[in-house]
């Protein structure tokens, strides 16, 4: 590399032309880094606070008039400045800082969502990755300038954020290739940030597991187990421990999909509409999958805890997934369709797939389709699953577990107006609610799966929704799971559908999150696996 470079994240390096610069004064290091990552001239006035706030004004411009002189000096007149401002000259300097961010950027607008991952951007991010050697002046500090600590402090934090960000995704996609060496090392990176991430220790434990490495996975979750109470004196979550205790009885989890991989996106004709729809897995019974609110088919296997769950039910089952009218890359709508006609297009998907007599699985908003098409198609459905659903969407003395009427007005209000932000999911998923990934990853799935002017005739299917009539005619075995602190549809929704489906199972989790793949998600797909058993048993 020809010219001045300076690598800063690592203890703060300058070259030029490829030979080593020393620079012997702490404070013209620290005046060179702040000019270079700021990339402007700065008042004199400012500079001398910042790195002499202990002298009077006079004293203050006098040094830093003279490690003006000397940074000068040891880079060759990069510097410039007059009596009142001083910066970096108009030489091409090459920036490690600058350069990383500019890699992450390129690939935020490279034309695609950006939890997607293309061959370009790839490469890009693993470029940036080798340019962090470590954390942003590792080692470097300055006594007595708690202004230039401060900023310091915050472009840490802020580059190591984005490095937790760009090694999340290259796990993702190695993962999903099957990479496994590649995913490990990028993970152990990974944890290396921040080792009390306890769902990065659960990312390397499965990790080890899928690349052979049965006893490695179990040794992380005992490192994982001793970080935590050490440090936080907690015990690890429930589904860490499940992972553990499913390495050590030998029970390996479905190995991930790659984007490119996904099963493709094929269309059913239902009336003058067409749903996308796709087709996973192969192994019996077919499981029809009615999803909530809004649905993307492709763009949901951006986010890896729903892929994994997608995956567990692929691995029991012929998984059928589709986007309901209106919604994702299935038609768009005049008006809201009603609850009949979202029967007929789950009837079109099971002709079109094949599926003469399958399982449904209804979860929140699909809940109540899926009971209404049980009780209207009784000879298509072997088995009907229920998770976190609602069969009425406006309170009434009869259903309390409703919302009242005057929500939906202001509900509508609120999400048109902020529409493509990550909405509400301090309701549907708390447990993920701060998580950086997630948010980024949920206002893109929303954005795709519906634009702010169609969002209203959804909301209108969810005020309007009532299919209570069809629980007393549903003749399938049931089963109802629903967590009991859910924010979204309370527990007694739960209660009322056992309470009024014959022949169901009611299974009350534990947990506050309403998305099925948030929170434990394992003890959720057990009662799942097991119930899709039992009906294979007895059909």
């Amino acid at each position: 590399m020809s010219g001045l470079s300076l690598s800063l994240l690592g203890s703060p390096r300058v070259e030029r032309n490829g030979l080593l610069i020393t620079i012997s004064r702490r404070k013209a290091i620290a005046l060179l880094v702040y000019l270079a990552v700021t990339g402007r001239t700065h008042q004199r006035d400012a500079l001398a606070a910042l790195l002499w706030p202990e002298m009077d004004q006079s004293a203050a411009r006098s040094a830093l008039r003279r490690h003006l002189w000397a940074l000068g000096k040891a880079l060759g007149g990069a510097v410039k400045a007059d009596q009142e401002t001083a910066g970096l000259g108009d030489e091409a300097i090459w920036l490690d800082v600058a350069a990383f961010r500019g890699l992450l950027a390129a690939c935020r607008t490279h034309g695609h969502p950006e939890m997607v991952v293309c061959e370009r951007c790839l490469e890009k991010l693993s470029r940036a990755a080798d340019l962090y050697h470590d954390d942003f002046l590792a080692g470097f500090t300055l006594s007595g300038c708690p202004e230039f600590d401060e900023w310091q402090f915050f472009q840490t934090e802020g580059l190591r954020r984005d490095c937790a960000d760009l090694l999340a995704r290259l796990v993702r996609v190695y993962s999903a290739r099957h990479d496994f060496e590649r995913a490990i090392s990028h993970t152990r990176r990974w944890l290396a940030l921040d080792p009390l991430q306890e769902h990065v220790h659960r990312q390397l434990m499965q990790l080890y597991d899928w690349s052979g490495q049965r006893n490695a996975g179990l040794r992380q979750y005992e490192l994982c187990k001793q970080r935590l109470e050490e440090e936080l004196g907690v015990r690890p979550e429930a589904t860490t421990t499940w992972l553990y205790e499913a390495i050590r009885a030998g029970n390996r989890q479905p190995l991930p999909i790659a984007a490119q991989e996904q099963p493709d996106v094929q269309y059913a004709r239902s009336s003058d509409h067409y749903i996308a729809y796709q087709v996973y897995g192969d192994a019996p019974p077919s499981l029809v999958w009615i999803a909530g609110f809004v649905t993307h088919l492709e763009h949901a296997w951006a986010e890896p805890g729903l892929v994994h769950f997608r995956n567990r039910l692929a691995a029991c089952s012929r998984l059928v997934l589709f986007d309901k009218r209106g919604r994702g890359l299935s038609d768009r709508v005049a008006r809201p369709p009603t609850a009949l006609e979202m029967v007929g297009d789950t009837l079109a998907v099971m002709d079109a797939a094949g599926v003469q007599r399958g399982v449904l699985l209804g979860t929140s908003e699909g809940g109540g389709i899926a009971a209404q098409f049980a009780a209207a198609y009784p000879e298509r459905v072997a088995a009907l699953i229920l998770y976190g659903a609602f069969v009425k969407g406006t309170r009434s003395a009869d259903y309390p577990w409703a919302p009242p009427a005057s929500f939906w007005d202001q509900w509508q209000k609120k999400m048109v107006e902020s529409w493509g932000q990550p909405q509400a999911l301090e309701v549907f998923a708390p447990s993920l609610a701060g998580d950086r990934h997630f948010r980024r990853w949920w206002a893109e799935f929303l954005r795709m799966g519906v634009s702010p002017g169609d969002l209203a005739s959804l909301i209108e299917i969810q005020r309007h929704l009532d299919v209570r009539h069809a629980l007393a005619e549903i003749e399938a075995p049931t089963l109802v799971l629903h967590r009991r602190g859910d924010r979204a549809v309370p527990v007694g929704s739960g209660r009322y559908l056992a309470a009024h489906i014959r022949n169901a199972r009611y299974v009350e989790l534990e947990g506050i999150d309403h998305f099925w793949w948030v929170g434990d998600a394992n003890s959720l797909l057990a009662e799942i696996e097991n119930f899709l058993r039992k009906s294979l048993q007895s059909s």
